[in-house]
């Protein structure tokens, strides 16, 4: 009896393994594609969505800064969404609508996307004194907003300091804050050679304060001074004038200057809080409605893309069963008859056309041809013609 060739020199195991090998490999790699590009448009559009988040939140705390009130708002909420995509509601405290960007009545989310309040904004990480490490924001400017003739002054100033500095090889431009007051930006390479700047293109007329300047800061000091008061600075002398900067040339132990340093905040805070619009609640959502995520892999989602990938897993494995089964069995069925035992011709019927058709000729050591044994329907001998005739 002819030996069984080991399931693991099995040309159908063989078969098998290599299309499992290829559909776990192509599986696996389309996955891995899908889930690359899926990752990648998920992080773009987050990137885009709190880009335009932060857009329209400093737009409107501009915005405030800028007015007294809310009237009007509603044509830049509009301006805004139709730039954003996105629906804008703005809202009281108490959650009643100032403006709508979109039409008909749509239920607040129970959070808020952000506050609306020119007098508490993110402080800057970036260190700096005065105005430069403020809560309030840069553009609420109040009572400081300089009038058309000393601004063209202290222009003049800066331009001319500006002159002076690039005259000795230093890097500056001439930059305006919200209020109006222009100061001299220069380059990092300046602080090595500050002191020489100070002394031959002086800032001091450009720091002082303007008339109308000088008339807030008055106000200011006084309001200051009873903070500090109240927090039981007493070093503090009453008649300090803050100065453009809003620095308070106080000098006292470390934890007084944070002291006087959180008094002109606060003061700045009760100084501007006329001149600014009152905090409002921001709501930013989808045009159509509730932002709902792209891509969910929840555990349903999940069980879903394991069930599809074992299916197509099976079909594989199935349809490569059947054509292996198809391909193996007549080659089984020759190498059964060329181990018979008798040593007789056998012919064996093979009821599957196969790919390599007529057979082939083999050529006897004797000059013989083993093809004449076989006919058609393809069929095989036990043992060619090459021993046996």
């Amino acid at each position: 009896m002819a030996r069984r060739v080991p399931l693991r020199r099995s040309l159908l195991v063989r078969l098998l393994s290599i299309s499992v090998l290829i559909a776990l490999l192509s599986i696996g790699s389309t996955a891995w594609l899908v889930f690359r590009s899926t990752t990648l448009a998920i992080e773009q559009e987050r990137g885009d969505v709190l880009a335009d988040d932060m857009g329209i939140q400093d737009a409107l705390t501009g915005y405030a800064a800028r007015h007294r009130d809310w009237k009007g708002v509603s044509r830049s909420v509009r301006q805004l969404a139709e730039k954003t995509g996105r629906r804008i509601t703005l809202t009281t405290r108490e959650r009643r609508v100032i403006a709508d960007s979109g039409s008909g009545q749509s239920g607040l989310p129970a959070r808020a996307s952000a506050v609306i309040d020119p007098l508490n904004t993110p402080a800057d990480a970036g260190g700096g004194t005065g105005w430069e490490t403020s809560r309030i924001d840069p553009r609420a400017v109040g009572p400081y907003l300089l009038p058309a003739q000393e601004r063209q002054h202290l222009e003049r100033l800066a331009r001319d300091r500006a002159t002076c500095l690039s005259g000795i090889g230093l890097r500056a431009q001439v930059a305006v804050r919200a209020g109006g007051r222009p100061y001299v930006l220069t380059s990092p390479s300046a602080s090595v050679a500050r002191g020489l700047s100070e002394q031959v293109c002086p800032a001091a007329a450009l720091a002082e304060p303007t008339r109308t300047e000088a008339g807030a800061l008055e106000e200011l000091g006084t309001l200051v001074a009873g903070c500090a008061r109240r927090r039981g600075v007493t070093a503090y002398d009453d008649g300090l004038v803050p100065l453009a900067d809003f620095v308070v040339p106080f000098k006292g132990t470390p934890d007084e200057i944070e002291t006087v340093e959180n008094c002109v905040e606060e003061a700045r805070g009760d100084q501007l809080a006329g001149y600014v619009a009152p905090p409002a609640l921001l709501f930013v959502a989808a045009s159509s409605g509730p932002a709902t995520p792209v891509f969910d892999l929840s555990p349903i989602n999940t069980a879903r893309i394991v069930g599809v990938t074992g299916l197509v897993l099976a079909l594989t494995v199935a349809v490569t069963t059947v054509i292996a089964v198809r391909l193996v069995r007549p080659l089984r069925a020759l190498a059964e008859a060329a181990h018979d035992p008798s040593g007789q011709h056998v012919r064996v019927p093979v009821t599957t056309r196969p790919a390599i058709w007529p057979p082939p000729s083999t050529t006897c050591p004797n000059g013989g041809n083993a093809s004449r044994s076989c006919a058609r329907p393809w069929s095989a001998t036990s043992r060619t013609s090459c021993g046996h005739r």
